[in-house]
């Protein structure tokens, strides 16, 4: 699977944040990705906010922590929800903010860790509430004690 191909399918899932079951079907999605023994997968529900974990150690604390947020906003029209390529560029809620982002770190974690060269403790977390400042995703995910050394978010926003 390519990065645009996996974006693609995340752009037709609507998860905005107040939809929090299309949010969960996005993460489950995801998590079907790394469902190896490689990977240890992590969910978490707090007030009603979806959040996944992904690691290739036992415990909290990683070497690199890739971040990202899979809730979008609603859209202003329903031809939002599909996925258009125009002049190299792709178009659909989401697609920059940030489920491209999204499907470029999955796809990295999983491929970095499925090559069996990786000396580094890596943790993938999405969560589903940044559109509404992330209290019960990341800041909750971060009081738990889960980040990492360094921590890559590709957030990408206005282009």
């Amino acid at each position: 699977m390519t990065i645009l191909e996996l974006t693609k399918q995340l752009v037709r899932i609507p998860s905005i944040t107040s939809d929090q079951a299309q949010c969960k079907r996005a993460l489950d999605m995801l998590a079907e990705l790394f469902a190896t023994d490689t990977f240890i997968i992590e969910r978490f529900e707090h007030e009603g906010i979806h959040s996944l974990i992904v690691k290739n150690f036992d415990g909290q604390r990683a070497d690199v922590c890739f971040n990202g947020h899979i809730d979008v906003v609603p859209p202003q029209t329903t031809e939002q929800r599909e996925p258009t390529e125009r002049d190299g560029l792709l178009y659909g809620r989401g697609a920059g903010d940030m489920k491209d982002g999204i499907a470029l770190i999955s796809l990295l974690m999983r491929d970095l860790c499925t090559q069996q060269t990786v000396t580094k403790k890596l943790l993938l977390m999405i969560t589903a509430d940044e559109e509404i400042w992330g209290k019960n995703g990341v800041e909750y995910l971060t009081t738990q004690w889960y980040g990492g050394d360094i921590i890559l978010i590709p957030d990408g926003g206005n282009r």
